[in-house]
């Protein structure tokens, strides 16, 4: 089983997207947001969280309407910002 270290998690949202972020509450939520700055969609990832498994990924993909491997590739490099909002427009689940 494959897992993502939580810095290599937030390291693709705040550097291949343009999200919003909100630390309080039980989670810390990403929001999604498309080149007007309109929300798409959010994500939520545990405050004490230090890596995170296919699980996880599979509920972030859920969260984000996207397939899960798409999102290991958005984790990985291989898949960019533009792709993944691209995913997210087209799959209304």
């Amino acid at each position: 089983m494959a897992t993502y270290s939580i810095r290599k998690v937030k390291h693709a949202f705040a550097t291949k997207v343009t999200c919003s972020v909100d630390p309080g509450g039980k989670h810390i939520a990403y929001t999604v947001l498309d080149e007007s700055g309109t929300a798409m969609s959010t994500t939520h990832i545990s405050h004490g969280a230090k890596e995170i498994d296919d699980f996880l990924v599979r509920m972030m993909a859920d969260q984000l309407r996207v397939r899960p491997r798409t999102l290991k590739g958005f984790f990985n490099c291989p898949i960019d910002g533009p792709t993944l909002r691209a995913e997210m427009l087209t799959n209304t689940r």
